[in-house]
């Protein structure tokens, strides 16, 4: 399921993007419709464990903090700014303004298209996906940049951990898209611990 939200979400900022040059469409770009059509993009369930907007925007900053240190890992990218959309499944919650050096930017749907020209490797645009439950999180990081423009995702699980009342980080991996001569996206390529793994056929994330 989570695959096929993020081809969805992938899908329709290339189709729109496409499009950039054409202004009835700009507010298409990031439309509830294209982004969020009940894929429950963004969204998180809270429980007894998750009892309040502190206890999930913690846990949230964890995943981001995760997040800019396995793509240093990998490679050596030291982040300006993360740009987050702010779709109808976002949690209301106050996430801090720096995280990890890092300026945490949350835009609503207008501002994510007015801030297109600034989308880099540095300061990338992406679409959070999280699932926060009892005793496991899960968090996904679909990265943008230039622009619309699809590179990679950053996939990773947490365990509740009773002893220390807090969530531990249990798997991480980065899924990297690997353009063929003609540019045409070919495979992915998995890193695991800053580490090249293998590679993954686009077909399995259609499924």
């Amino acid at each position: 399921m989570l695959n096929s939200i993020i081809w969805i979400i992938a899908l329709s900022l290339t189709t729109c993007s496409n499009r950039a040059n054409d202004k009835s469409v700009t507010n298409e770009m990031v439309s509830e419709s294209s982004l969020n059509p009940s894929q429950n993009t963004g969204s998180s369930k809270t429980d007894s464990l998750i009892t309040g907007k502190f206890e999930l925007a913690k846990i949230y900053a964890q995943a981001i903090a995760e997040y800019i240190g396995a793509v240093y890992k990998k490679e050596h990218t030291n982040f300006d700014t993360l740009f987050f959309g702010k779709q109808s499944g976002f949690p209301d919650i106050d996430l801090p303004t720096t995280i990890s050096g890092a300026k945490i930017n949350i835009l609503n749907q207008e501002e994510v298209n007015n801030n297109k020209p600034t989308y880099c490797k540095s300061s990338p645009y992406i679409n959070l996906i999280g699932f926060v439950e009892n005793d496991t999180a899960e968090f996904i990081f679909v990265t943008f940049y230039p622009g619309f423009n699809h590179q990679y995702d950053c996939y990773m699980n947490f365990r509740y951990n009773s002893e220390k009342k807090e969530f531990d980080l249990d798997k991480l991996r980065i899924e990297v898209l690997i353009r063929n001569k003609e540019g045409k996206v070919d495979h992915y390529a998995i890193y695991e611990d800053g580490k090249y793994v293998g590679d993954k056929p686009i077909a399995e994330n259609k499924k």
